[in-house]
Order: C-alpha cells, then sequence, then structure tokens
C-alpha cells in the first residue's frame, strides 16, 4: 500500500495491527465503503488537475470541473 492510500485508510478510521501487519475495519461496510470513497474522489482530484496541466485554457478548466462534479452526484 502507497503512502497516499495509507493517508485515506487513517482518514476512513481504519486501523493497522501492528499484531499482523495489516489494515482492519472496525465496521465492514461502513468503513469500506468510507476507504472506497475517499479513493474514488482521490482519483477524481488526480485527474480535474492532469486535464488542468495538460489541457490549457477554458477546455481544461471546464473538463476538471465536471470530473469533480462527478463526486457530488
Amino acid at each position: 500500500m502507497n503512502k497516499r492510500l495509507k493517508e485515506l485508510a487513517v482518514q476512513a478510521e481504519l486501523f493497522w495491527s501492528e499484531r499482523d501487519g495489516r489494515w482492519h475495519l472496525y465496521d465492514d461496510s461502513k468503513d469500506l465503503e468510507r476507504f472506497a470513497e475517499l479513493v474514488r474522489q482521490d482519483e477524481r482530484e488526480v485527474c480535474a488537475k492532469l486535464c488542468e496541466i495538460w489541457l490549457f485554457g477554458r477546455e481544461g478548466s471546464d473538463l476538471a470541473a465536471t470530473i469533480r462534479e462527478r463526486g457530488e452526484k
């Protein structure tokens, strides 16, 4: 698991077990869904930033806004 995913796991309130060296859930459904949503948000933001970098001007901004709006539905 990379550093960013570890940060997202902490935000989702998963916990790390020193005993077995693994991430665990307190409440399987709630915690896993929260983690999945954080990962989706993170991926949308990365994609939006790439659009802003690669596509200059209004086109890049519009596409980035569209990607970010997907998280609001």
